[in-house]
């Protein structure tokens, strides 16, 4: 019997975690009703939802240390600093529906359809409820009005500031970025001189998002893009490197095919399989390389 393919084993590996892992909005029905790559791509937009529980330097805006938030919020903010310099997990400050895969709906299923978050594809904006620790099952913080939103690295986290519900495209939360962390987000300022042809008002941006339409926004004069939502509101970034891994994974079975004695089942103990994609943010491509030779794990 011949040995399956790296691309079979591969996407065997990933329907076995995404069935031990369960998330919110998981269906075996709908897992199956969905092709290989596309699958791929909705897993990996849950994952990076989520937020790896590792030490980060906070950073706070100067905006956001004249907020009166600073003070109404004072005990949850101080609860939210020693969680991010700690390592704590950081899933309770999150939605809810963090921890949800957005999948095709499936028949006879019923409710409100699960959205991914527009404002985290588009600007790569997080946001943070501010309640008290609750008890019972949940394992969520209190819902607030109130949302703090900030941007996370991999060692650090930048407080943007306080905002209502309903702030998701707010002109501010653009202002602060650009002004103070531009190097540290994924906007991009137009090159001095290039000037879009159609202007748009800070009032229309969230509803264009909600269109999944992605804007050069202007500012001061300045001019902006993130440029990173696909139509459904998840990442580019990540469409693109389920891509990448699709290239590495369909090229190593080709070679594999023409050259045997290349490798053999899952590259000879150097698999790294869907641990890429699981992580909590899998905008990487598989740590293979191949040296002419054969293939091995990435130095």
């Amino acid at each position: 019997m011949s040995t399956p393919t790296l691309t079979a084993m591969f996407f065997h590996d990933l329907i076995e975690r995404l069935h031990q892992a369960h998330p919110h909005g998981y269906t075996r029905q709908a897992v199956q009703s969905l092709g290989p790559w596309a699958l791929l791509i909705d897993v990996m937009n849950w994952r990076a939802r989520l937020i790896a529980p590792r030490p980060r330097t906070v950073h706070i805006s100067e905006a956001m240390r004249l907020q009166p938030g600073m003070k109404a919020h004072s005990q949850a903010l101080r609860r939210i600093y020693r969680d991010l310099e700690t390592g704590a997990d950081l899933t309770p400050y999150l939605s809810k529906g963090a921890d949800s895969i957005v999948l095709p709906p499936t028949p006879g299923r019923t409710g409100r359809k699960a959205r991914l978050d527009a404002m985290l594809s588009d600007w790569g904006v997080y946001h943070f409820h501010l309640g008290p620790l609750t008890t019972g099952p949940s394992k969520h913080v209190g819902r607030t009005k109130d949302l703090m939103f900030l941007l996370i690295g991999p060692d650090d986290a930048r407080l943007i500031g306080i905002f209502e519900h309903g702030q998701w495209a707010a002109e501010q939360v653009l202002r602060v970025i650009v002004t103070e962390w531009l190097e540290h987000s994924k906007f991009h300022e137009l090159p001095e001189g290039v000037v879009p042809e159609v202007k748009v008002d800070p009032a229309s941006w969230l509803k264009l998002r909600a269109s999944g339409i992605n804007l050069v926004l202007s500012l001061d004069g300045r001019y902006f893009m993130s440029g990173d939502m696909t139509l459904a509101h998840g990442s580019l970034a990540i469409t693109d490197t389920a891509n990448e891994i699709r290239f590495l994974l369909e090229k190593a079975d080709a070679d594999i095919a023409r050259m045997p004695g290349l490798f053999h089942p899952k590259v000879k103990f150097g698999w790294y399989g869907t641990d890429s994609v699981f992580g909590f943010n899998p905008v990487v491509p598989l740590p293979w390389w191949f040296d002419g030779k054969h293939w091995a794990p990435r130095p």
